[in-house]
């Protein structure tokens, strides 16, 4: 199992947060090409990826829809578990 196992859900915010901003990044994509292809508004954006910092000082609530979620994995090509920290394998296997 990946990294969720034993974790606070703070700690688990953090970590979705920090693979979503990793997945981007590496993808060479800015934060506004993510807003725009998940139609959401930036703000929304803003508590999916976070970071320590932020969580921190505030109390959020991540709220990724299902939708969302299928949308970023396909997006990022990687699985929804690795984005949920539940595998800490990125490529889909099959």
């Amino acid at each position: 199992m990946g990294k969720m196992k034993n974790m606070t859900q703070s700690e688990r915010s953090v970590l979705i947060g920090k693979r979503l901003k990793e997945l981007r990044v590496e993808a060479r994509l800015k934060k506004i090409e993510v807003i725009e292809y998940l139609d959401i508004s930036n703000s929304a954006y803003r508590y999916y990826e976070c970071d320590t910092e932020f969580s921190t000082n505030h109390k959020r609530n991540l709220g990724i829809t299902i939708r969302n979620l299928i949308k970023l994995a396909e997006l990022f090509k990687c699985s929804t578990d690795y984005i949920l920290g539940l595998s800490d394998e990125k490529e889909i296997t099959r």
